[in-house]
């Protein structure tokens, strides 16, 4: 609205700028280096990447209905196929579990173990690989942290396999004795297949094959993911500008009423004098 009450046009709103010309500029650069202070004072924050294909599951145990529920129960993390009923999904869920996590703290130095705590994210993309993120102030520790749970993961997988192979291992070992002792024809029969059960058990035991494929290595970013400064100056320059227009309108309408003021009382005089 302009002075007089009637709308106010763009000519106007123009005009009512530049009469308080010296009040916008200030208000504009006032806001620009609030701006810059705080965009200077926010912590930066670095992102780092690994993509991984989801493991094998073949050889691997099942997970425990213990387990399974404590990760269906944790944070769903982003991606339209992060389900448990998947392979891919399984692998972007253990990578933010605690046992996961625990391993991966074991090979980094504090600085980068750290920043497992909070600042890991994983999901599932379309092509069924896994994409494993870490966040955190350092670039180069942050893809430290996203390889290592990599490696975790792949050390965590391998750990249950052999787990598996050694316990089944252990309960062969007497049923094989005993079969070895047995010189009759049943014995023997039952011999083979027990001595071949057992010594496949002791090679998945010593199996050193990685159960996960790393395609693509997290590497330290030159950018920072945030905060985005020229962002958090924009919005402190709009407002600025909002504040700016605001207060030219104000004082506009202050100083037409002061005018409107003067202008009756000689008016009020006047007419007293004819009287």
């Amino acid at each position: 609205m302009g002075v007089t009450g009637e709308p106010a046009g763009f000519p106007e709103f123009l005009a009512v700028l530049r009469r308080s010309r010296t009040l916008v500029l200030v208000t504009l650069l006032a806001s620009l280096a609030i701006g810059a202070v705080v965009s200077a004072r926010l912590p930066v924050r670095y992102r780092a990447a690994a993509i991984m294909l989801p493991p094998d599951d073949r050889g691997l145990p099942p997970l425990t209905r213990t387990e399974r529920e404590s990760l269906a129960a944790g944070p769903r993390a982003p991606g339209p196929l992060d389900l448990l009923e998947t392979p891919a999904g399984l692998a972007a869920r253990l990578i933010r579990s605690a046992p996961v996590r625990t391993i991966a703290a074991r090979h980094l130095p504090p600085a980068s173990a750290a920043l497992l705590e909070s600042g890991v994210r994983s999901w599932v993309t379309d092509e069924k690989v896994v994409y494993v993120e870490v966040e955190g102030p350092d670039p180069a520790a942050a893809a430290e942290a996203a390889n290592a749970l990599v490696g975790a993961l792949d050390e965590f997988n391998l750990n249950r396999r052999r787990n598996l192979a050694h316990s089944l291992a252990v309960s062969l070992e007497p049923e094989v004795a005993r079969a070895s002792a047995d010189s009759t024809p049943a014995g023997r029969a039952v011999l083979e297949p027990l001595a071949s059960e057992l010594a496949r058990a002791r090679r998945d035991a010593a199996d050193p094959r990685p159960s996960v494929e790393l395609l693509e290595a997290a590497h330290a970013p030159a950018r920072p993911a945030e905060p985005v400064k020229w962002a958090v100056m924009a919005c402190f320059l709009l407002a600025g500008f909002l504040g700016a227009t605001a207060g030219a309108f104000l004082r506009d309408a202050l100083t037409g009423s002061r005018a409107g003021a003067g202008r009756a009382k000689p008016s009020r005089i006047r007419e007293r004098t004819r009287a």
